[in-house]
């Protein structure tokens, strides 16, 4: 089974969002954009831990497009959620039969409206309730049982590790406890006792532990009496063996046993999700549930960046018909470990939230491949940023945020680099993520008939829209040249500080006094340029150049390109 669609209609700032899921599904978008809302949305339908109070929802729960008192005016609030590929699973098939949704393939639908009861006298307010529904059918009501055969389960963002497992009624540790101590063979149990026993009795004959216990003992009876007095021992345990075991205490580092309370915050996290991921194994191993859904609020709470990386990938490695993972998170290493096709981007449009499928791209497997591959640590910029402005390579990356003059982070702008002219994938990439984009190339124009830049560019257009009435509509602009011999060709105050970057480097006598005579003739031409910058390194002279440079002129294209991604 998977999840393959998310609906959600007036709740907080989800006016009216539509997902297409893949199963499980890694959200990211800025702050306050509504990722928390959206795994909230999530457990209104599923969450059978979720009280019947914090499903009743108020006005502040509805969407600031419907007024003042939304609720006054009759408002509602609705999430569904669909469910496929479990035709082959009986026991996926009985559970949500009354879900199904008449069609072909065979999916299930489960609706969570909160709605007026009835319709509200002249002058007072409705009265609301809550119901979740299966199918298309309103009156088809879902009860507790099936959302726990569908067993959610949801870590917030601030979640506190200690105090959760040292609740006994929210501990993930307790039902591995109860089954433990249900399963211990008898006779063990006896031996337990036994043991418990005399080690009680030792620490009762200290002579300290006995007269501190006959000191409260006194006391009690001095507040309230003889006959109202209490029998406090002092002991290392009940003599129980069960109510032993079912008391085992978690403790940290081996040999040393220090308490949770010493333990990093991280530490606490990643002991938390071990032992959820235990008792969701027994779960679905004795058929107790017929589904996981996992919900976290940024997994990286805490951890460094390869445990980051570690821990969501063996996440993501429990997924499949029987389990599903669904995260949020700000996190570029856990992207960077996510299938490209699971990405779901939040973003404001217009002063409201819209979602993005990353699985709407238009690539094929290998396409895929690639982009994830492509999408490390590094290069994952490329979900999180507003705007993307792609190159060719490292020098584009390190010089445009020099020429352009602009704080681009200030617009969430990002240059990422493809190393190589293979834009397509990620300009749908980008498409289908919602990201404003712009693409520059090199013009080569020696490359040959139907390599050179402006045959790249018509080709892309061509393949992103062929109703385009020019590429710079799409954001595709194509240089003269190479960048370094455009940039050459712009000014002099580009010529004289480029020819200071190549001074920098190491040269022969004549090749230096070549560019010092050129420096103040301004005539160095762009294949000299070109023959000393590629018989070095184009990396090095881009970094020299950036970091040398008080100001760089914009060759036009960049000027444009620029001007389109940042309008």
């Amino acid at each position: 089974m998977r999840l393959t669609c998310l609906t959600v209609r007036n709740f907080r700032n989800l006016t009216d969002v539509h997902v297409r899921l893949t199963g499980g599904a890694v959200i990211v978008g800025e702050n306050r954009v509504g990722k928390s809302n959206l795994l909230q949305a999530l457990r209104l339908v599923l969450d059978p831990s979720l009280s019947s109070v914090s499903r009743t929802l108020t006005n502040d729960d509805c969407s600031e497009s419907l007024g003042d008192d939304p609720m006054g005016a009759g408002a509602t609030i609705e999430v569904a959620v669909e469910l496929k590929d479990f035709e082959d699973d009986d026991g996926l098939v009985a559970t949500l039969h009354p879900a199904l949704v008449s069609g072909e393939p065979l999916r299930a639908r489960l609706t969570y409206r909160f709605s007026p009861r009835e319709k509200a006298k002249e002058g007072e307010s409705p009265a609301y309730e809550w119901v979740i529904y299966g199918g298309d059918d309103p009156t088809r009501r879902i009860g507790g049982q099936l959302r726990t055969y569908l067993h959610h389960v949801h870590m917030h963002a601030l979640r506190n590790v200690e105090a959760d497992i040292g609740s006994w009624r929210q501990s993930p540790l307790r039902p591995l406890l109860e089954e433990m101590a249900r399963r211990t063979d008898a006779e063990h149990l006896k031996s337990v006792a036994a043991a418990l026993e005399q080690a009680n009795a030792v620490v009762r004959a200290l002579p300290e532990v006995k007269s501190a216990a006959e000191s409260i003992q006194r006391e009690t009876e001095t507040l309230v009496g003889e006959l109202h007095r209490l029998e406090p021992t002092l002991d290392l345990s009940p003599a129980d063996p069960q109510r032993t075991l079912r008391a085992l205490r978690l403790y940290l580092d081996g040999d040393a046993q220090r308490s949770l309370s010493s333990g990093s915050l991280g530490s606490l996290n990643v002991l938390y999700i071990a032992l959820l991921q235990l008792e969701l194994v027994r779960l679905l191993a004795k058929g107790e549930i017929e589904h996981a859904l996992v919900t976290i609020e940024e997994p990286e709470a805490h951890l460094h960046p390869h445990l980051q990386r570690r821990m969501f990938a063996g996440l993501l490695e429990g997924d499949g018909r029987k389990r599903s993972t669904v995260v949020s998170t700000h996190s570029p290493h856990i992207v960077s470990v996510t299938p490209p096709k699971q990405l779901i981007v939040l973003r404001e449009v217009d002063g409201t939230t819209k979602a993005f499928a990353a699985s709407d791209a238009r690539l094929d497997e290998r396409e895929w491949d690639d982009l994830a591959r492509y999408l490390d640590a590094t290069q994952s910029e490329l979900v999180f940023a507003r705007r993307v402005l792609l190159v060719e390579g490292f020098a584009e990356q390190v010089l445009i945020p020099r020429i352009a003059d602009i704080e681009l982070d200030e617009y969430g702008a990002s240059v990422i680099a493809v190393h190589g002219t293979h834009f397509l994938s990620y300009v749908r990439f980008l498409r289908a993520i919602g990201t404003p984009y712009a693409v520059i190339t090199d013009g080569d124009p020696d490359a040959g008939a139907g390599r050179t830049g402006p045959d790249r560019i018509a080709r892309l257009a061509h393949a992103i829209d062929t109703k385009a009435s020019s590429p710079s509509e799409l954001g595709l602009f194509c240089g003269e040249r190479t960048l370094e011999v455009d940039l050459l060709e712009t000014s002099a105050n580009n010529q004289e500080a480029m020819i200071g970057a190549l001074l920098t480097f190491k040269q022969s006598a004549e090749r230096a006094n070549r560019l010092k005579v050129a420096r103040d003739r301004h005539d160095l031409t762009g294949d000299e340029l070109l023959a000393i910058v590629k018989a070095g390194a184009k990396g090095r002279f881009a970094q020299r150049l950036a970091a040398r440079a008080t100001t760089i002129d914009a060759p036009q294209y960049i000027e444009d390109a620029l001007h389109h991604l940042l309008s």
